[in-house]
């Protein structure tokens, strides 16, 4: 079994080091993002990563990655394993600090959406599959060679949310088999094709393309699609008479300072509001 580094931040990823770890891996360590204001009180709080390791009594590194590298080295880990960590990795931790050096995780159809938002562009655009492909890190982004790929439907009801989680919990089942078939030499390492290749909008621009101008509003068809790409953040919205109003999956409004109410409770409320769309 493998001595593994696991690189990642948020709650959809936890159970990636927990599969990997009942199926008798050994995480030796995990970087993480470091504690951040959470709630309305703005309490510091550690990643969710971050908190599955302590319970484990885990190595947490939450620091710039650039000054951890030779505290990595140390460990003498075989792999890194790498999801939605949330920042670039300095080139001598990918290339020096690992036996294996590190892979990916990626929800998509590699060379197709590269980038931050693989899984709301997806959603957004229409799209009736994605999958999961495991890179192996090189020097550009989302641009390794490929180890392994499957596809996987997208429902007509999936959020985010719901794909997100999906996708991840598959993709702790397939690092179990992958891995070790990887270090055992069995995986031949398959070149992206660069012709083929598309990119995502990057994090920070995310709430300005879930917006769309009240005198110019999607159909009700692209509606859905960006309600559920961007459900539970930042959802989709327009701004009216000064307000935020904002449209969630299964026909759900919510106007600023609001809880989300149905379409018809919405309507009956602000019988003015200028868009027609249920």
């Amino acid at each position: 079994m493998a001595r593994i580094v696991f690189f990642g931040t948020p709650k959809h990823v936890v159970c990636v080091p927990e599969e990997l770890k009942k199926a008798g891996h050994e995480i030796v360590a995990v970087v993480t993002q470091p504690p951040k204001p959470v709630g309305r009180k703005q309490i510091i709080t550690p990643s969710p990563v971050a908190s599955w390791a302590k319970v484990y009594n885990i190595k947490i590194f939450d620091g710039n990655p650039r000054e951890i590298i030779n505290d990595l080295k140390t460990l003498k880990a075989d792999i890194g394993v790498l999801e939605a960590y949330g920042r670039i990795l300095p080139q001598e931790l990918v290339d020096h600090t690992f036996t294996y050096g590190i892979i990916n995780v990626h929800p998509s159809l590699l060379p197709k959406y590269r980038g931050s938002s693989p899984i709301q562009a997806a959603i957004f655009i229409g799209d009736k599959q994605t999958g999961i492909t495991v890179i192996k890190l090189d020097d550009q982004m989302d641009h390794g060679p490929i180890l392994f790929q499957k596809k996987y439907p997208i429902n007509e009801d999936d959020t985010l949310e719901s794909l997100q989680t999906r996708l991840f919990e598959e993709s702790a089942k397939i690092l179990c088999k992958v891995i070790p078939d990887y270090l055992e030499g069995k995986i031949k390492l398959v070149v992206q094709k660069e012709d083929d290749a598309s990119y995502t909008w990057k994090t920070q621009e995310t709430k300005q393309k879930a917006y769309f101008d009240i005198s110019n509003a999607p159909n009700l068809e692209a509606l859905d699609r960006m309600a559920r790409a961007f459900y539970p953040w930042p959802g989709a919205w327009t701004k009216w008479q000064g307000k935020v109003v904002k449209f969630l999956p299964n026909k759900m409004v919510q106007i600023e300072g609001k809880r989300p109410v149905s379409w018809k409770q919405f309507k009956e409320g602000y019988r003015n509001f200028p868009l027609e769309l249920f």
